[in-house]
């Protein structure tokens, strides 16, 4: 698995949709209402949905990371397609310019919207997803999964781990971390569209799939 699936999945930047209040607070649809909206989407969706302040977030995120060479590197080379310039001048550029001209790039490609998308995650909603790993018995570090292979978790664990999420988070940030988990890896988290299917109680999906590179 590459170091850019890795990331995510080892969690792996919410809106201002109307949300069903009265289905929210019912702790049993919980996970079905946001599961339901996060289903299915690529990075380059995720990102395409991003409001103007988080994508800022999430490219200044991105920019900033010490962790983040590899994807830094690729950040670069996108800002020195989009500016006509070389890639050494472009690497040069002030961190705010960086961040800026990456936010206000529309249709990104995929490999690099999921760098985004997992450095706003990472740096602005770390909790969440520590919760949603401890919840799960996954073992990680700080949000960062460090089992060599995780199996799809089953149906009832998952559903009580999104619950609890979505009970103690922003609906719109749980909604973009399950579809970031999603389009990163949909074998181990395959059970996840399940949720969102009334009276769903079934086994959950057979298989397993390595969490390292």
């Amino acid at each position: 698995m590459s170091r850019v699936r890795m990331l995510c999945l080892r969690l792996p930047s919410a809106d201002s949709r109307v949300y069903d209040w009265d289905s929210i607070f019912s702790v049993p649809c919980i996970a079905g209402s946001l599961v339901s909206k996060a289903s299915g989407r690529s990075f380059q969706q995720l990102w395409r949905q991003l409001d103007p302040t988080r994508r800022k977030q999430a490219a200044a995120a991105l920019c900033a990371g010490r962790e983040n060479k590899t994807e830094q590197t690729l950040a670069t080379s996108v800002i020195a397609t989009k500016l006509h310039l070389r890639p050494q001048k472009a690497a040069k550029l002030p961190l705010e310019r960086k961040s800026a001209y990456l936010a206000s790039i529309e249709s990104m490609e995929e490999t690099m919207a999921g760098a985004l998308v997992r450095a706003y995650l990472f740096t602005h909603h770390r909790p969440m997803l520590t919760r949603f790993l401890d919840q799960l018995g996954i073992a990680h570090q700080d949000g960062v999964i460090t089992a060599r292979n995780v199996s799809p978790p089953a149906l009832e664990p998952l559903r009580a781990a999104v619950e609890q999420i979505g009970a103690q988070f922003a609906p719109g940030e749980v909604e973009l971390y399950l579809s970031a988990l999603l389009a990163s890896d949909p074998e181990t988290w395959a059970n996840l569209p399940l949720l969102s299917a009334p009276g769903t109680t079934g086994p959950a999906a057979p298989g397993s799939n390595s969490a390292s590179p």
